[in-house]
């Protein structure tokens, strides 16, 4: 069997399972063909979204409902730190635009950020924030930076509401 840079396992029900849907996010994906030769290092090609650098990695789905199993590739695009770097100002992940007590409680990898660098990056953020650089909106238009400064004294407040219920302080 073929070693992919990774592999991923995942379950879903296939009686509703459509691959163009699952993989809507990756500029490319293909059934994978045990006959086929995967290119196991970085190639630049053009998937009909302009030329890019990729890594074939593999995705296996198990049945929820069987033991059957389908096995994908997709091409993950691979960007530079620098470009990277480029982007940060200019995408809006759900981490990154919520409340300052979410952003400290969840980590930037699991969301795909680019933040958690370019290992991370979920393709349809890196594709947002392409398109957001091109028309020239950052990050910092889109965000009221006091929610953050209101929701910890938010949730100080109720800590202190709490502790008090519970007799741990006395005002």
């Amino acid at each position: 069997m073929k070693t992919f840079m990774s592999t991923i396992f995942t379950n879903c029900n296939f009686n509703n399972f459509d691959a163009d849907k699952y993989f809507k996010n990756y500029h490319y994906y293909e059934v994978f063909d045990e006959t086929k030769h995967y290119i196991d290092t970085e190639f630049e090609t053009d998937y009909g979204r302009g030329l890019h650098n990729y890594k074939f990695h593999q995705y296996v789905i198990s049945d929820k409902n069987s033991s059957d199993k389908k096995t994908f590739v997709v091409a993950k695009e691979q960007i530079s730190d620098e470009e990277c770097m480029e982007l940060i100002p200019y995408y809006n992940c759900v981490r990154c635009s919520t409340s300052m007590y979410k952003r400290i409680s969840m980590c930037a990898c699991y969301y795909g950020c680019l933040s958690a660098g370019k290992e991370y990056a979920q393709q349809y953020i890196i594709d947002e924030a392409r398109e957001r650089k091109k028309l020239g909106i950052s990050n910092e238009e889109g965000l009221d930076c006091g929610m953050y400064i209101k929701g910890f004294f938010l949730l100080l407040f109720v800590a202190c509401i709490t502790c008090e219920y519970y007799g741990l302080i006395k005002w």
